[in-house]
């Protein structure tokens, strides 16, 4: 992290200082910048490409457990929360799909149930609802 800040405003500031600043000595600084990345981060990389890929194909809505069941089917040897973690960092993000949405609202009572009784309310004064008179004349009978 403190490297890579390093790395970034080098041409604005001398090297040597921005370490001094960050407490990091300046042959540590220039050791990571000759070093090869790491075969776990090169397995990151390549895990996520393969997650944007199996997600764009589900039309983004694939979450991580569904991600992980196809990357292993494909023989990628990698653990639940590593997909999870990768997607996080990675941006990617789920999308309820407009069926779902609609069947879940169909669910609710109140939004398939008709009104039968009509009911019709009516405002005398701010805050303060009355019920027309149908509602009195049904409990009256």
């Amino acid at each position: 992290m403190r490297y890579g800040f390093i790395q970034d405003h080098a041409t604005t500031y001398p090297v040597r200082l921005m370490c001094d600043v960050l407490q990091v000595s300046p042959s540590g600084y220039y050791d990571w910048r000759e070093r090869k990345e790491s075969s776990r981060s090169q397995e990151n990389r390549r895990l996520l490409k393969a997650i944007k890929d199996i997600h764009t194909r589900s039309r983004e809505t694939y979450g991580y457990p569904r991600v992980h069941r196809e990357l292993v089917a494909q023989g990628d040897a990698c653990g639940r929360h590593r997909v999870a973690r990768l997607m996080r960092q990675g941006g990617i993000k789920t999308r309820m799909s407009r069926l779902w949405q609609r069947a879940r609202m169909n669910r609710r009572p109140e939004c398939t149930e008709d009104n039968k009784l009509q009911w019709q309310f009516t405002a005398a004064q701010p805050n303060k609802k009355q019920i027309n008179r149908v509602r009195e004349q049904l409990f009256l009978i």
